[in-house]
């Protein structure tokens, strides 16, 4: 078989392979993503399964500033990628069953709000059932993000890839990587169902298939 080159190998067209491949096509560069599945976002993958979630709340201390920026990039990305994502900032609601719990969530908020998610507050029981009546009578209370949201996975994936498409990449489809290709210690590329790809750089997005496709050149992911 052949050996196809390219800038840039993205492994995984869901998601964030494809966000990945938008944002580098954007700066112009030869982008060519290789996803396992006929379609992108399709069954099994995290990217059709996934809830959605567009949220601050709850993040690791390190992705405070991204989390406040994409939420903000979230309220014009229907326009930028010319595609719906049925993204709604409804909020997002963390819920406590005991006073222990709760006596937790005012810890937890304190420390939403020294992150900068100066919107996050403590609701009592009835600041709760007026955001989502009907909710289990044993919640005593909740952390409420007013500014979380939701969005399609699957139609955010497909806006995405579209839209790096547009730009220039290339996708293939229905291809599965074999392993990654070494060259001293670095990686250059990988084997496919269709071939070889050598690249200059390389990027793995294979979500719960990443850790097996690392262990083809001895490393482990956590």
């Amino acid at each position: 078989m052949s050996v196809t080159k390219s800038e840039v190998l993205i492994i995984g067209g869901g998601v964030m392979g494809s966000a990945i491949a938008y944002h580098v096509a954007r700066q112009g560069r030869q982008v060519l993503v290789v996803e396992r599945s006929e379609e992108v976002a399709s069954a099994p993958a995290a990217s059709w399964a996934s809830a959605g979630g567009v949220r601050r709340q709850g993040r690791h201390p390190a992705e405070a500033k991204l989390a406040v920026e994409a939420i903000e990039r979230w309220r014009t990305l229907e326009e930028e990628l010319e595609a719906g994502v049925q993204y709604r900032r409804g909020g997002n609601l963390l819920l406590a069953e005991t006073d222990a719990e709760a006596k937790q969530l005012v810890t937890f908020v304190q420390e939403q709000q020294d992150l900068g998610f100066t919107d996050v507050r403590l609701v009592d029981r009835q600041e709760v059932t007026a955001l989502v009546p009907g909710l289990h009578a044993g919640v005593v209370a909740g952390s409420y993000s007013p500014g979380d949201g939701q969005a399609d996975p699957a139609l955010t994936t497909h806006a995405f890839a579209k839209a790096a498409q547009r730009l220039g990449a290339t996708y293939w489809k229905g291809t599965a990587v074999l392993a990654l290709l070494v060259e001293g210690e670095r990686v250059i590329g990988a084997r496919t169902g269709r071939g070889e790809i050598q690249a200059e750089q390389v990027v793995l997005a294979a979500g719960a298939w990443s850790d097996e496709l690392a262990g083809t050149v001895g490393l482990r992911l956590p």
